[in-house]
């Protein structure tokens, strides 16, 4: 799969806070969060 868009869930708060690990992310990875809304 080659997806355009993913987000990851269901991390554990040990891998550490959302601005530090997105940006070690690929470009079209990032973490979800609460309240994240996206159009299908």
């Amino acid at each position: 799969m080659k997806p355009d868009k993913a987000y990851i869930t269901h991390i554990s708060h040990q891998l550490g806070l959302h601005d530090e690990i997105n940006p070690t992310l690929p470009s079209n990875v990032e973490l979800a969060y609460d309240g994240l809304v996206f159009e299908l």
